[in-house]
């Protein structure tokens, strides 16, 4: 997780498409369609990389990582993303759920993000 942070805060784009398996699939918080290739993950990446004075912060204290297996592990928590939008900060709170392959150089299998609900009224 600290290494996805890491790459996609800094900007680069290849750093964090390193991280993501050939036949990953990407779950956007930006974005109500499904991510299912390589192009369509640059594109998405390129787009959120491209906000101004854009940053993602984990909230360390929701952070759980379940390994289920001796080659896979299930990483869940929330996070907010932040970036200018119309010259102001804007964050926003999401969740997540990264499927790792602790075996692979490019471990990221899966990725669900959304964005948190409103409290029922």
């Amino acid at each position: 997780m600290l290494t996805w942070l890491a790459a996609v805060n800094g900007g680069d784009v290849n750093d964090v498409l390193n991280l993501y398996g050939h036949n990953a699939t990407l779950t956007p918080t930006f974005s109500p369609d499904l991510v299912g290739d390589r192009e369509g993950l640059n594109s998405y990446f390129i787009k959120l990389a491209s906000r101004p004075n854009f940053h993602v912060a984990l909230h360390e204290e929701t952070f759980k990582e379940l390994q289920m297996s001796a080659r896979f592990s299930v990483a869940t928590g929330l996070y907010s993303f932040t970036f200018d939008v119309d010259g102001a900060p804007k964050t926003s709170e999401a969740r997540f759920t990264f499927i790792i392959n602790l075996s692979s150089s490019n471990p990221i299998v899966y990725h669900h993000s959304s964005m948190l609900p409103s409290p029922p009224v």
